[in-house]
């Protein structure tokens, strides 16, 4: 019977070890907790087996859609580790897949600029390539626009913590959050793609879903899910794992994360530096390649909603200080996000201007 508790660190090897054996029919050499561990009923481990081959083994308490990660191993091929479900044990849910080998990328880092901006290169193709022929038109009816509404909704100069803010912060934060929105109805004019986030995915069954989930942020693209081999010159991307709670949304919605790729935050400060420009330039160029000049300008539109998504769907318990540097940030990445990108866009034709970045 599966357990519903957190299990202590030896039920858990237990159940595990148990799990690695039905993965793979040669013996274990080594079992051990990955050095990522889950959190609450989620469970890692890496197994090592006599054939010198080696196994993520996974205990949940709720279930992967397997059909995600197998889409996306049709999209992108032996970078997505292909995952079977295996008996379960003391947790609801235990998967396996093969332990891809290579180093996690830690951009702007370590690397120099030139490697950093070829592995950028490579992970913008990577999402491109996730971009699926159907229209986005539902999920911008039933879940954009909505999250971006209640995002707005939240804002008001009565409500905590925007009551405690300069008013005219509060009026510039919620001028561009309105503009956005305004312009999130041409992002029914982009393809779908299979976007890589955290939790609560829609299924494959929703890629015409309705109804959606409401006010669902996505999370960054954590960078410890690329894995990239540094024998190559430049380091070629080997890895892309975790693709079990993606998402169906439209093209370029995963994409800030170019922001937080090129630009060091250092003591809760973003460095922008010109190399940053360099990078994220090179990074927008592949990922619009295969995008109409018209549209251009409406994938970076989805860039910045996705943002706006991901980090500022809820301000409820924040202390003012953090809730009033979130706005300041924003509006600082939502400048940094115009200036870079926007010039390289075309006038679009759908309102013959270019957004205004204040």
């Amino acid at each position: 019977m599966p357990n519903t508790e957190p299990l202590t660190d030896s039920e858990s090897l237990e159940a595990g070890r148990l799990a690695a054996v039905a993965y793979h029919h040669i013996p274990l050499v080594k079992f051990e907790p990955h050095e990522h561990q889950g959190m609450g009923n989620s469970y890692t481990f890496v197994a090592k087996y006599g054939d010198d081959t080696e196994a993520i083994i996974q205990l949940r308490d709720r279930p992967i859609d397997i059909a995600i990660v197998h889409l996306a191993r049709t999209l992108l091929g032996d970078i997505v580790p292909n995952l079977v479900s295996l008996k379960a044990t003391k947790t609801s849910y235990a998967y396996g897949q093969p332990k891809i080998p290579g180093d996690r990328w830690d951009p702007m880092t370590y690397l120099t600029v030139e490697d950093d901006t070829a592995v950028s290169v490579q992970f913008a193709n990577i999402l491109a390539r996730c971009r699926l022929h159907l229209g986005s038109g539902t999920v911008v009816d039933d879940y954009v626009i909505p999250c971006m509404n209640s995002i707005i909704n939240a804002v008001s100069a009565e409500n905590e913590p925007f009551n405690y803010m300069p008013k005219d912060l509060v009026n510039a934060y919620l001028k561009r959050l309105t503009a956005l929105r305004d312009r999130a109805n041409h992002l029914r004019l982009l393809d779908l793609m299979l976007c890589h986030t955290d939790p609560n995915p829609f299924n494959v069954s929703h890629i015409f879903p309705s109804p959606l989930p409401l006010a669902q942020p996505l999370t960054p693209f954590i960078l410890y899910q690329v894995i990239i081999d540094e024998s190559f010159s430049p380091p070629k991307i080997v890895g892309l794992i975790d693709w079990e709670e993606a998402k169906f949304l439209p093209f370029g919605m995963n994409s800030s994360e170019i922001r937080m790729i090129a630009v060091l935050n250092i003591g809760g400060y973003d460095q922008v530096s010109e190399a940053a420009k360099s990078v994220a330039v090179a990074f927008w160029n592949t990922l619009v390649a295969g995008i109409t000049d018209d549209h251009k300008s409406i994938v970076l539109d989805s860039m910045e909603i996705g943002y706006v998504i991901r980090y500022l769907d809820g301000f409820d318990g924040l202390e003012v200080s953090r809730a009033k540097r979130e706005v300041e940030v924003y509006i600082e990445r939502m400048n940094w996000f115009e200036e870079t990108f926007r010039p390289l866009c075309l006038v679009s034709s759908l309102d013959g201007t270019k957004a205004d970045p204040q």
